[in-house]
């Protein structure tokens, strides 16, 4: 049964964005040509705007300005609803995913915080979905990851799309970590700014940004069986 789930991720995410943005916020950059913010300059973009749009609740998750990097929400097969927002870690190495219980919007309850690994933070492809393919029935969590510190050890600076189980978000396990691209590095997958997924009936996919490759391409893998 298609479950209906887009009202309520609107009004969360309006009501988290009011508490996660800042113009001035500090976001961790691990390349020197970076912008200062994670979109780059103010030119060019809509302007900012509150209409139609009431603030239902706010809940601090962090210490810093400008931490969250994204936010999805998805409701469970029993009925109850939860956030998930990507943290930049700001204060390396401090990323994750914050999870929240927001069954009621206007209550706010923190649910969880999913680690990065090592140098790891979240970036702006974070997704919530619920696939049903020939190898996976359940909801999972996918993750696009960056790294805000060079280190010797590879596995401290991840890259790829990390996914999660959260059939049972208090509860939720990981099923791959670090996934993607190995041409550029060989012992590490690529670095992946963004991500998105889609469930394409009895297989599922995901198109993942490459920031390591010439040109910056999309990788797209098949997450049928998510494991």
């Amino acid at each position: 049964m298609q479950r209906k789930r887009w009202l309520i991720p609107i009004v969360a995410a309006a009501a988290f964005f009011a508490m996660a943005t800042s113009p001035s916020a500090a976001i961790p950059q691990h390349h020197p040509d970076d912008p200062v913010d994670q979109h780059g300059p103010s030119s060019g973009h809509l302007d900012a705007s509150s209409a139609n749009v009431d603030l239902v609740s706010k809940l601090r998750l962090t210490s810093f300005e400008g931490d969250i990097s994204d936010v999805s929400a998805l409701q469970t097969s029993d009925g109850r609803w939860f956030a998930y927002l990507g943290d930049w870690g700001a204060h390396c190495p401090t990323g994750g995913v914050h999870v929240v219980d927001i069954t009621d919007p206007a209550n706010p309850v923190r649910a969880g915080f999913l680690n990065s690994p090592g140098f790891g933070y979240v970036t702006e492809g974070l997704q919530g979905l619920h696939i049903e393919t020939t190898s996976f029935t359940g909801d999972i969590l996918v993750i696009s990851n960056e790294w805000c510190r060079a280190s010797g050890n590879p596995k401290n600076m991840p890259g790829g799309i990390t996914i999660w189980d959260i059939t049972e978000p208090t509860e939720p396990k990981r099923l791959v970590e670090a996934f993607g691209d190995f041409d550029v590095w060989g012992n590490r997958a690529n670095e992946s700014h963004s991500a998105i997924a889609w469930d394409a009936g009895d297989d599922a996919y995901v198109a993942a940004i490459d920031n390591d490759e010439a040109f910056d391409d999309v990788d797209i893998y098949e997450i049928t069986d998510p494991r």
